[in-house]
């Protein structure tokens, strides 16, 4: 099946705004919290809205990073 950039640039837009919406309307008993996960990591770290908000970015980056990077090798034969 062929890929459809248009169709997933759409895509990416409509998830794009959909975060923005979610992080501009947390509510501010969100924003002050403090969570503790004990079941996400063997070693529990505090996690807050604002540490939540950055880690989705950037693991937003680094999608984009990769992707890059296997179309850059594609363009080339690899």
């Amino acid at each position: 099946m062929d890929a459809h950039p248009e169709m997933a640039a759409k895509c990416l837009d409509v998830v794009w705004e959909a975060f923005q919406e979610f992080a501009r309307t947390l509510p501010p008993e969100w924003l002050g919290r403090v969570v503790i996960p004990d079941w996400y990591a063997s070693i529990p770290e505090r996690w807050t809205a604002r540490k939540m908000l950055r880690r989705c970015i950037e693991h937003v980056r680094e999608h984009t990073h990769n992707i890059r990077g296997i179309l850059a090798a594609r363009e080339g034969g690899n």
